[in-house]
């Protein structure tokens, strides 16, 4: 029998020792299904660990936003336009997401933007997500292990990306 070794090891692990970038939006009054829908995107997201040149998937680690997976319809932009469907919200988590990864000096490998401004963020500062079809992707360019922490609780949305300060980029 053979055993799998992790990805990192807990060597790598104690390397962890500060924040490297966060960012903060704000979703309260935009209705409790949109709210429900962020927070479990971001349940999902919190705690991922990612090695050296590992790359974060949105949509792989979110999964898919059906019913089944406690995905509830809120508005979504589709053609530019907003209309009801299944997992509004979660582009705000990916969004908010981009942002911390941007001021983590993380690279960015896949990010496109919506048809227009979105109210939670600057213009073009913003990273729309559709399952099975666009993704946000970033890669952990450092040569110490990342690990993402997420909140959304009283309609406020957190993420803080946490690494080894002064981390060389590779």
């Amino acid at each position: 029998m053979h055993e799998a070794q992790p990805a990192v090891s807990e060597e790598a692990l104690k390397e962890i020792d500060g924040e490297l970038g966060h960012y903060t939006t704000h979703f309260g009054g935009t209705g409790a299904n949109r709210g429900s829908n962020i927070a479990i995107a971001a349940g999902r997201i919190d705690g991922t660990l990612l090695a050296p040149n590992e790359v974060f998937s949105y949509n792989k680690i979110v999964g898919p936003r059906i019913a089944s997976a406690g995905f509830k319809d809120a508005p979504v932009i589709l053609k530019g336009e907003l209309v009801p469907g299944i997992g509004g919200g979660i582009c705000q988590v990916s969004s908010t997401l981009y942002n911390a990864a941007l001021l983590s000096n993380l690279k960015i490998v896949r990010r496109s933007h919506h048809a227009f401004p979105v109210h939670y963020l600057p213009a073009g500062r913003d990273a729309t997500v559709v399952d099975g079809s666009i993704d946000f992707q970033f890669q952990n360019n450092t040569d110490s292990p990342i690990y993402i922490r997420a909140s959304a609780t009283r309609g406020t949305l957190s993420f803080r990306i946490l690494g080894k300060i002064g981390r060389a980029h590779v």
